[in-house]
């Protein structure tokens, strides 16, 4: 299982995240300055747990446009659509 701690501020100035210990699944934190920075750290840890993201070069790049009723629905769904374009 993965699972995500997130937070934003508009005081923080970097963006990042680091995988966090944790016994049984995979426990990343990700932040950034807007939400919008920390979904796209979220998208690489997400694929971090796939593999190594710094030996990745960008190739193509995709907007991804979803709707939700909340922050957990919207990052649930960011995922899913993550998820499918790799396929």
């Amino acid at each position: 299982m993965l699972i995500l701690g997130v937070r934003w501020s508009s005081g923080c100035l970097s963006e990042g995240y680091k995988e966090l210990p944790h016994t049984a699944d995979i426990y990343y934190e990700a932040w950034g300055p807007n939400l919008e920075a920390v979904f796209r750290q979220i998208g690489l840890a997400v694929f971090d747990t796939m593999t190594d993201v710094k030996k990745i070069e960008q190739i193509i790049s995709k907007e991804i446009k979803i709707e939700a009723e909340d922050i957990a629905s919207l990052l649930f769904e960011f995922i899913g659509e993550l998820l499918y374009l790799l396929d």
